[in-house]
């Protein structure tokens, strides 16, 4: 499905009364919130970006003020890859709920380097 696809159909939802949406890297049969993360922030995305890094496709979101995990390398930075099993989903959830300015829960856990990877997003 495309991206656009999905972030129609992320927003129609919301529209729709739906008042928590999640797509996760995670058993369908666990919330995210049942897991244990190394950040969960709840706000409104203040950036969005796609980025070519190491011949994959980066894409990497931030809330001010708030750090996405807890790190020192990068920590008011999240990201996925587009190897990721859920990219086009947790770009899509981004993209509608910073169009929409509504609040997310961005659940993510250190990489090896550091790094804050996303493993689920929530828009509420």
């Amino acid at each position: 499905m495309k991206v656009r696809s999905l972030v129609t159909l992320a927003m129609s939802l919301f529209v729709m009364g739906f008042s928590t949406i999640s797509f996760a890297k995670t058993s369908p049969m666990l919330l995210a919130s049942q897991l244990t993360w190394d950040g969960s922030p709840k706000g409104t995305l203040s950036s969005v970006e796609i980025d070519e890094a190491a011949g994959n496709t980066v894409f990497r979101v931030a809330m001010s003020g708030q750090n996405m995990c807890d790190t020192t390398v990068a920590p008011t930075i999240a990201y996925a890859t587009k190897s990721d099993p859920y990219y086009q989903s947790i770009v899509s959830m981004a993209l509608a709920a910073k169009e929409s300015h509504e609040e997310v829960i961005v659940y993510s856990n250190k990489d090896s380097y550091g790094y804050c990877h996303i493993g689920d997003i929530t828009l509420h």
